[in-house]
């Protein structure tokens, strides 16, 4: 495994992050939207195009994994649900780097969704998802249909209990059982060295980790900063969804987060005064309906009454029409200063201002 760089940035990393600016200085203009001619075949069948392996069967995708495993090739994953962006590009870079070998799951998961939410209309650009991945090195693709992840009669789930009740938990109370339920799936069929998460989904990235302790799974789980638009919009498949005014109205979580990173750097530790502040910030931008804001424990997200250790997550959610976005950050309050978002900005625009 390629070694880590710790030394010090512009944005101060929470325990167990790594320095990644330098993969992702131009990572927008390595993004190429254009679609993949080459056709694809359905029904569990693999192809190989440029080198890249395009899977959809569970017993191909292990048994290459296990090859690789048995040439004493390190092996990273990176699961997601397609409509890739700039911020499942990142992920997939530092899998490149920190990997000989790296396979990417394309799989939009049907049971974390509950009835009434965006299944059925969620994006599903495979062939431009191709595209991305075989500019970002991906060794190869497991795309598997549901009737290939979830067999007909299938009665067992992975539940972690305590932190899924929490937020998002709350808010949506059987997401988490399908996301955990899908990750260990999918770790049994991936048998990878390390698993790369993003950040943004901050809730799910400590659940996830919770799972793997729990249940001895040998995968080392690496967390990776979120990437956000010059405005400091955090990059989501769920964006797309917005028009051009809601796309501006979205903006508030990132400016919520903002205020309170503000008022702790200068030296503002009571939490009701940043929550109060959140709050005033949401209640400006009239397209924001707000399910909640939170400073909480960065392991057990429970909320925090005081700031007495550092860092601590401020967290944000809410909905801009029916869409729902969600958006996070660290704020290291021991530091006294401005930049505690941790975050990486892919435009060529100018960059916010914390």
């Amino acid at each position: 495994m390629a070694g880590r760089n710790n030394s010090a940035n512009k944005f101060p990393l929470v325990k167990g992050d790594f320095e990644r600016n330098k993969f992702h200085k131009n990572l927008h203009k390595s993004i190429r939207l254009k679609i993949l001619l080459t056709p694809f075949t359905r029904g569990g069948i693999t192809q190989t195009t440029s080198k890249m392996q395009i899977i959809k069967n569970s017993n191909d995708i292990y048994n290459i994994t296990q090859k690789w495993r048995q040439e004493n090739q390190q092996i990273g994953f990176v699961p997601t649900m397609g409509a890739l962006h700039e911020g499942h590009i990142s992920l997939c870079n530092i899998a490149r780097q920190e990997n000989q070998k790296y396979i990417t799951s394309i799989f939009v998961n049907p049971t974390q969704f509950a009835p009434g939410e965006d299944y059925d209309k969620y994006f599903r650009p495979f062939e431009r998802d191709c595209e991305l991945l075989r500019d970002a090195g991906c060794d190869a693709i497991f795309a598997p249909d549901a009737a290939q992840m979830y067999e007909e009669q299938s009665s067992t789930k992975v539940s972690v209990s305590g932190l899924t009740s929490l937020w998002e938990g709350a808010v949506r109370p059987t997401h988490f059982d399908g996301v955990t339920t899908i990750v260990s799936k999918l770790f049994h069929l991936v048998p990878a060295h390390r698993a790369y998460f993003g950040e943004k989904d901050y809730q799910q990235l400590k659940i996830i980790q919770r799972m793997v302790r729990d249940l001895n799974f040998p995968i080392e789980i690496i967390p990776v900063p979120t990437v956000r638009e010059s405005d400091g919009l955090a990059k989501s498949s769920r964006n797309a969804y917005l028009n051009p005014a809601e796309r501006q109205a979205a903006t508030v979580l990132y400016q919520a987060l903002q205020s309170a990173v503000k008022l702790v750097a200068d030296g503002e530790k009571d939490i009701k005064v940043l929550l109060d502040e959140m709050h005033k910030v949401c209640e400006k931008e009239p397209l924001f309906q707000l399910d909640y804001a939170a400073i909480v424990d960065t392991e057990t997200l429970q909320p925090l009454m005081c700031l007495e250790k550092s860092p601590v997550r401020a967290l944000i959610a809410g909905y801009i029409g029916r869409t729902h976005l969600i958006d996070n950050c660290g704020i290291n309050f021991n530091a006294m200063r401005l930049g505690n978002i941790d975050s990486i900005k892919t435009s060529n625009g100018p960059e916010p201002r914390y």
